[in-house]
């Protein structure tokens, strides 16, 4: 099991022990096990009340939770958008200490992978772009093929910004058949 789901155990236990306590309290007629669950319930519900915001608002918690963000954006945002996503998530990352950069790098290190191919995919599909009359019909066609094989690996908005090469690619390829 990963840290994150021991992490929502942890949740949801210390979110029902003092229930228990509480019931146990009730239901008890012995003054001592009485008075052991309600300073067990105080305590857990203490324990609760510290440790919860400060665990909701740490950077590592941040840090995650806009990683999740940002992976939802490689489908749909434009690459100047993604950059600037992984640059706020850098920063975030340079504000952990050095036992939770450990725990998190991996993240960072997919995203900016996933976010490298994406600019190699542009760059590709801009030089094909720039070679699109050039060379003969078998040419054409496979420059065709694999502009439109990149062309399928963009996200959404950069996908609109290389539609129209595209398009006008496959209407030379067209006349020149």
């Amino acid at each position: 099991m990963n840290k994150r789901g021991v992490s929502t155990w942890l949740t949801v236990i210390m979110g029902l022990l003092p229930f228990l306590f509480l019931g146990l309290y009730f239901v008890s007629d012995n003054p001592v096990i009485r008075m052991l669950s309600l300073a067990l319930c105080v305590a857990l519900i203490l324990i609760g009340v510290i440790y919860f915001p400060l665990h909701l608002t740490s950077h590592s918690s941040s840090f995650r939770s806009r990683v999740e963000r940002a992976q939802s954006l490689l489908l749909t945002e434009n690459l100047d958008r993604l950059k600037r996503e992984y640059q706020t998530l850098h920063d975030l990352y340079n504000k952990l200490s050095l036992k939770k950069k450990r725990d998190v790098y991996d993240l960072l290190t997919v995203f900016r992978t996933e976010i490298e191919e994406i600019i190699r995919s542009a760059k590709l599909l801009e030089e094909l772009t720039g070679k699109i009359g050039q060379g003969g019909l078998e040419g054409q066609k496979q420059r065709y093929g694999e502009m439109e094989q990149l062309f399928q690996t963009l996200p959404k908005k950069e996908q609109d910004k290389w539609y129209s090469h595209l398009s006008h690619a496959k209407e030379l390829l067209e006349r020149g058949q």
